[in-house]
């Protein structure tokens, strides 16, 4: 899914929250976007580990959990 493809697309996170951002809000992250996304990042995968999903699929997880973020914003649902 989209979330496996925004992995790919990037070794270093925030190159993968630019394409995110890209290809779902057209637009580039603020730098304020930046740090909210990789904290919302990091607190996800902390509630990972103690989870039962299997830790080769953490990652992708969580990138699941931020796109899903992602399509429920104003700006993604409204155009202004």
């Amino acid at each position: 899914g989209l979330a496996r493809r925004v992995h790919a697309s990037a070794a270093d996170e925030p190159a993968r929250i630019r394409v995110a951002y890209e290809i779902i809000l057209t637009r580039e992250p603020t730098t304020d976007d930046l740090v909210a996304e990789q904290m919302f990042l990091s607190e996800y995968r902390k509630i990972l580990d103690g989870s039962n999903v299997p830790a080769d699929q953490r990652d992708v997880a969580a990138w699941s959990a931020l796109v899903r973020t992602l399509f429920t914003r104003n700006e993604f649902l409204f155009v202004d």
